[in-house]
């Protein structure tokens, strides 16, 4: 292993620990270049699968149908001066299979990217609009860009297509980036019935979107949500990341804790947390299950990204991000106790990404005789 290749470093490692990989991807500098790198590590830090990536990658992970994708920033910026990206397809033997970009629409989103089973691909995109923002004392031709949902056949064809302005109601989004990107989209998962779970940071707000017709079956957070929240001791979720629905049926949040529409900010100051809610529609509520502070405590805020997502054996998998030097933590929820800490660092500088995945089945290339071959690795 090359010396441009960041330490990895097991600083905890208990019994319970889920038995699978990790999954990642890193942005640093070596010699004075900067590149990303690909990895997939097992539990004692070892790197299975290593690449290195010339550029800004974000996002790397596996999808249901075991191919894997990244985002990676393009060199140059589009027209309104704002990056944009490439969604870089890769097949179960890591060959890239496509690159993909949304349609119409002024640029590609790096947050997240989704192969459903149906071999469909959902992106996302900052669309730059010219919007009338009179009501809120701005210009009636503002700059601004839309938080879109685009799902696009193998064949290029736009199947769906979801603009926030149209759903979005904009006194719940003046905390973050107002006006420009204000919703702030930043993850998208599929329910058990397909319906698409979306994340606006910039609203503090998570909706259920039917794919069939672009309808809110439901939404939590902001001034009129559908479900009411019940039982969370903080009262909301405030700038998160990384909704979703885990198996068990509960909707998963990692609450970053910033940019709150009500007064959490105000009662309890800036801390962040995993947090899972019981969706029930029958009722209108969002009842509170369960929550996971470091240290128990309201010390620690992940000011931007972040991810947290259960494993197969109902492990808690959180990642920390920028703010919190306690890189990637592994937890058990029954014990509530960390069974897994896992610390990247150059020059002895923590590394933070921006989500970390649990995986399964990966086929690790080998090179040998100067041939490729492939080593199934399940667990």
């Amino acid at each position: 292993i090359t010396d441009e290749i960041p330490a990895i470093n097991i600083s905890n490692i208990q019994k319970g620990v889920e038995n699978g990989l990790l999954l990642l991807s890193s942005k640093f500098s070596h010699e004075d270049e900067s590149f990303s790198a690909l990895f997939i590590i097992d539990n004692n830090g070892v790197p299975l699968y290593r690449k290195r990536i010339e550029g800004d990658v974000t996002d790397f992970k596996q999808h249901s149908n075991g191919w894997y994708s990244f985002a990676l920033r393009k060199e140059a910026k589009n027209q309104f001066d704002f990056y944009d990206n490439e969604i870089v397809v890769l097949d179960n033997n890591f060959e890239e299979k496509n690159r993909l970009e949304t349609v119409n629409l002024s640029a590609t989103d790096n947050h997240d990217f989704l192969i459903t089973d149906e071999g469909t691909y959902i992106m996302m995109s900052y669309d730059s609009q010219f919007r009338d923002f009179s009501d809120y004392g701005l210009s009636s031709d503002q700059l601004t860009r839309d938080s879109v949902i685009q799902e696009i056949s193998s064949s290029g064809e736009v199947l769906f297509e979801w603009n926030s302005w149209d759903y979005l109601d904009l006194l719940d989004c003046l905390n973050h980036r107002f006006p420009d990107d204000y919703a702030h989209i930043n993850s998208i998962s599929l329910d058990m019935d397909g319906g698409i779970i979306a994340s606006f940071r910039g609203c503090s707000t998570i909706l259920k979107i039917d794919r069939n017709n672009g309808n809110v079956l439901w939404s939590i957070g902001g001034s009129n949500p559908s479900l009411n929240i019940d039982g969370d001791p903080f009262q909301e979720f405030c700038g998160q990341h990384t909704a979703s629905v885990s198996e068990d049926g509960l909707l998963t949040i990692f609450d970053n804790g910033g940019f709150c529409n009500g007064t959490r900010e105000e009662d309890h100051g800036l801390f962040s947390r995993a947090l899972e809610y019981r969706i029930d529609t029958e009722t209108s509520t969002a009842f509170f299950s369960s929550q996971y502070l470091l240290e128990d405590s309201k010390n620690y805020y992940t000011r931007s990204g972040g991810s947290f997502f259960k494993t197969r054996n109902g492990n808690w998998l959180i990642n920390w991000s920028r703010g919190v030097d306690y890189g990637i933590t592994e937890v058990s929820p029954q014990e509530n106790k960390i069974v897994l800490t896992i610390e990247i660092s150059k020059d002895e500088k923590l590394i933070n990404h921006y989500r970390a995945y649990r995986v399964y089945d990966v086929n690790i290339p080998l090179r040998i005789n100067n041939e490729v071959k492939f080593l199934k690795v399940s667990k």
